[in-house]
């Protein structure tokens, strides 16, 4: 194509194009190339995420210097704080509306330029963080309101100690955080923590509250885990959307049965270490459906990670399609994906377990039930697969 037709295209099948190519990043630098019509909506696609780690921010930050529309452009943000622990590039990104910081340790405080962006923020992710006792409930006060919020090993409250310890653990609340939060300040419509200290569970209870049509996420939700059943019990009974995580076969599902307005539900039981792991799955999950008593219920998810190809599909079924079919008849319909993924050398070999799994999942199928079973071969890490693990699909729609 000629600058002259590139130039001349309808402004509607430039965005029809550039949306196709979105994730296409040496494509969209050609496209920049190109011709000078498509160099604004090519950048707009090429520097809508951008990842700033200690390497790539000068170089990134001279660009904004240079270019000042690229700054525009930016609507995501995964930021080290080790690389500006000033904030300073936020200044320059006004349009950011999802922003993750990772590696925040004592030293970081917050200033007044990432208070002013946290307030205008949708989506806020915070991972790794070693954070002071005053840190954490700043940057939740300074929220206003958002779409979503995740946790993920946050290690809160720390504080500076004489000796060679520089920090000490706290029992409960330390009363100067406790007054930088007031309660239910900051509104939530799905929140994920996972591998947090306890008392992050305790001011997230106290600080926030979750919005209408909520989405709960946690990582092991076990009955035994009291930090983090607090908070399981504090907003399960008004989620919609529950996802739990079991990284132990041994954890027992919490009840559900406080989850009386529960539309959808995902537990991902991830790594099964043993076959017995395995074998136990049905029971395990029979138990989980018994406690549910929403009306409301119409979608399972289930993911189940092993460390090997099994040479045995777990059973019994038909109490789990039981309790399946229960929930369909209150509720008008369910639908059930159980997605299995396996590691082996050889991809060809999980499509043989294809007729297996609806043998050993659907015996003997009630006339309500449409199975669909996909079979997944990935060897290029994709959604977060490993190199060489393959899956299979089984979609189970009651009605």
């Amino acid at each position: 194509m000629n600058n002259s037709a590139a130039a001349s295209a309808p402004l509607e099948i430039c965005i029809l194009i550039f949306d196709d190519l979105q994730t296409d990043r040496p494509t969209l630098r050609s496209c920049i190339l190109t011709c000078r019509a498509w160099v604004n909506a090519a950048r707009i696609y090429l520097f809508r995420t951008v990842n700033l780690t200690k390497k790539s921010f000068p170089d990134f930050r001279a660009i904004v210097h240079g270019a000042p529309a690229v700054g525009l452009s930016v609507r995501v943000l995964r930021l080290d704080v080790n690389a500006d622990p000033h904030f300073e590039i936020l200044q320059h990104l006004p349009n950011v509306t999802h922003l993750t910081l990772s590696d925040w340790i004592l030293k970081h405080e917050v200033n007044d330029v990432l208070a002013a962006r946290l307030g205008k923020l949708n989506t806020l992710e915070l991972e790794d963080f070693n954070i002071m006792t005053t840190e954490l409930p700043r940057i939740l006060s300074s929220c206003k309101e958002l779409s979503s919020l995740s946790l993920r090993e946050v290690y809160w409250p720390l504080s500076f100690k004489t000796g060679r310890t520089w920090f000490t653990k706290w029992s409960r609340l330390p009363s100067d955080a406790v007054a930088l939060v007031p309660e239910k300040s900051l509104r939530v419509q799905s929140l994920s923590v996972s591998a947090c200290t306890k008392l992050v569970y305790d001011l997230l209870i106290r600080g926030a509250t979750l919005g209408p049509s909520p989405c709960l996420t946690l990582t092991n939700p076990d009955p035994d885990t009291e930090h983090v059943r607090r908070l399981f019990d504090h907003w399960a009974p008004s989620a919609s959307s529950l996802k739990l995580s079991f990284r132990d076969a041994r954890e027992e599902p919490p009840s559900l049965a406080v989850s009386t307005e529960l539309l959808s539900l995902t537990l991902d039981r991830t790594p099964l270490k043993y076959t017995e792991d395995l074998r136990k799955l049905p029971a395990w999950l029979s138990k989980v459906l018994k406690s549910v008593e929403s009306s409301r219920f119409r979608y399972l998810r289930v993911i189940v990670t092993a460390g090997w190809l099994p040479k045995d599909l777990p059973g019994p079924w038909q109490p789990v399609l039981a309790e399946l079919s229960r929930l369909a008849s209150r509720s008008g319909g369910v639908e059930f994906v159980f997605e299995l993924r396996a590691i082996t050398k050889d991809a060809s070999k999980i499509k043989s377990m294809q007729d297996e799994l609806e043998t050993a999942l659907v015996p003997k199928p009630p006339s309500s039930l449409d199975v669909n079973i996909v079979v997944i071969a990935d060897k290029n890490s994709h959604r977060g697969w490993g190199s060489k693990e393959c899956g299979i699909i089984c979609t189970f729609v009651l009605v």
